[in-house]
């Protein structure tokens, strides 16, 4: 009785555990709002739901979707001025910054 106890706590505990890692998968894409941080053009760029993204450049608006790929790029699809573009651009994450196209965004 007590190994059938001592088995079923175990199975709990990996369980557990599996548990808090794919969550912590889960979120390790951005998530929030990013700007630029150094000179050069003024960009902000929204990340929500795991797919949605919203960018902005010289005032200028664009909203679509995103897709972070394995070799450190993200595909976006997005609308701006009424047309529609897919493009892909190099990309990493570094704690609460991103780098996107080239560019460093803070996490606000």
């Amino acid at each position: 009785m007590n190994q059938k106890i001592l088995k079923r706590t175990l199975l709990t505990v990996v369980l557990m555990l599996a548990m808090v890692g794919l969550t912590a998968c889960a979120a390790s894409g951005p998530d929030g709002t990013y700007t630029s941080t150094g000179s050069g053009i003024a960009e902000t760029v929204t990340f929500s739901n795991g797919k949605d993204i919203t960018m902005n450049a010289f005032g200028i608006d664009g909203a679509g979707t995103y897709k972070i790929n394995d070799n450190n790029t993200i595909t976006v699809t997005y609308t701006v001025l009424g047309m529609n573009s897919t493009q892909t651009f190099s990309f990493s994450q570094n704690g609460n910054n991103i780098n996107f196209d080239g560019q460093t965004l803070a996490k606000q």
